[in-house]
């Protein structure tokens, strides 16, 4: 059971990080997800795209 919780904290820590880059940046910082796993890097590009889309429809109407 806790390697399973493991593994969820393991996948969705690229992807907080790509929304983060993506909401609060817009932007990839350099060498962000260069040491990172094909899987991770998708979820990071992923959570990037959806940061950018909030960020779109949330910050801008503020």
């Amino acid at each position: 059971m806790m390697s399973e919780f493991n593994n969820f904290l393991n996948d969705a820590f690229p992807y907080a990080l790509g929304y983060y880059h993506g909401r609060a940046l817009g932007e990839f910082e350099n060498g962000t997800y260069e040491n990172m796993t094909d899987r991770h890097k998708q979820l990071f590009k992923l959570g990037y795209a959806v940061g950018v889309e909030d960020y779109c429809e949330m910050d801008i109407l503020i």
